[in-house]
């Protein structure tokens, strides 16, 4: 009788909540949108206290580069790619922990055949009073700003990589050139909320007619700035067959990490 009781009672206060959602939708469809937002960010501390539960050494981008290509399936690549990765990677890491707007420039440019068009996200970033790059340091100077922008001024606290987990690195081979791709492909390492570091605009020459690119993929689980947050940094080389050299593709970053930057 009792139990009969109570199932009767939880009837009757489930069907006020329902009637009362039906009359008042808005203000319970919020509740709902808490609730759902509340239960993310529970989870996401989840994942992040994982990450952090790793063991994690100083940033070491010969150590990083040596777990990369010990893992990477080179026998896939010619020799002069091959040869032309290993002096590119370390230094693409390198960056990564001591980032600056000239090293930047230089590996974009460096050795390449490109052309420069700003890309529709710099261009949002930048603001309307921006104009569009125009004479021989145009682009330079356009960089520039929006490193600036990014990292908040002449003298800014840059992102930088400062510890790392050497087993969570991985590398692969692919022959797309999408960041969603980056993230679940041979290189996958989990994520909470995604950030892609704005492209300013570079466009590589030499690139393959075919449409079907060259890239090669590296992720490892990170932490930035020296902060106790971890997270998995994702990072991409495109090959330019004309240069014989890897470029920089596609960075992304999870949002524990903080990381606003170009790439």
């Amino acid at each position: 009788m009792r139990a009969a009781t109570h199932i009767w009672t939880f009837g009757a206060v489930l069907g006020v909540v329902s009637a009362l959602r039906f009359v008042f939708p808005a203000h319970y469809g919020a509740d709902l949108q808490r609730a759902a937002s509340g239960a993310a960010a529970s989870q996401s501390r989840e994942v992040e206290a994982t990450w952090r539960a790793q063991a994690y050494s100083g940033f070491s981008a010969a150590k990083v580069a040596r777990a990369a290509l010990a893992t990477a399936p080179l026998g896939e690549l010619s020799k002069a790619q091959q040869t032309a990765l290993r002096v590119r990677l370390p230094r693409v890491l390198a960056y990564l922990e001591h980032p600056t707007l000239r090293e930047y420039c230089r590996l974009k440019t460096d050795g390449f055949h490109w052309t420069f068009a700003p890309s529709p996200r710099a261009l949002a970033l930048l603001g309307p009073s921006v104009g569009r790059p125009a004479g021989p340091h145009g682009p330079q100077d356009f960089v520039r700003l929006l490193w600036e922008k990014l990292h908040g001024g002449p003298t800014p606290r840059l992102p930088r990589l400062t510890a790392v987990c050497l087993w969570s690195v991985r590398s692969g081979i692919d022959h797309t050139n999408a960041p969603a791709l980056l993230l679940a492909g041979p290189v996958k390492n989990g994520f909470t909320v995604s950030y892609a570091a704005a492209d300013p605009g570079f466009v590589y020459t030499g690139l393959p007619e075919s449409g079907r690119p060259l890239v090669f993929e590296v992720s490892f689980l990170a932490k930035a700035n020296g902060a106790q947050a971890a997270g998995p940094v994702y990072f991409s080389l495109l090959w330019v067959e004309e240069d014989q050299n890897w470029a920089l593709s596609h960075l992304m970053t999870d949002g524990w990490l903080h990381i606003n930057t170009i790439f």
